[in-house]
């Protein structure tokens, strides 16, 4: 079975992480959530050729599970993006 190590906040902050399973990540993919925050509020921060903006998510169905997720575009071929 394969593992992944992941990081919260807290985890970084205390130097300490947690290993999940994959299956557990595709639970966390899977789970419902609503965008709580973006940064910046309106549009996005032009930089280097590209834009970005930062989304803060939060599962609708898990208690104080919280996500940070970026949009990164390019602006020289709008099709060509990630999330």
């Amino acid at each position: 079975m394969l593992y992944r190590t992941i990081q919260t906040d807290y985890q970084r902050t205390a130097r300490r992480s947690m290993t999940i399973t994959d299956q557990e990540i595709q639970d966390l993919i899977r789970t419902p959530k609503v965008i709580v925050g973006k940064t910046p509020k309106l549009g996005y921060k032009e930089k280097e050729g590209h834009r970005r903006c930062h989304l803060d998510l939060e599962a609708t169905s898990l208690d104080s599970v919280r996500f940070k997720v970026f949009v990164r575009q390019n602006l020289r071929f709008i099709e060509n993006f990630s999330i």
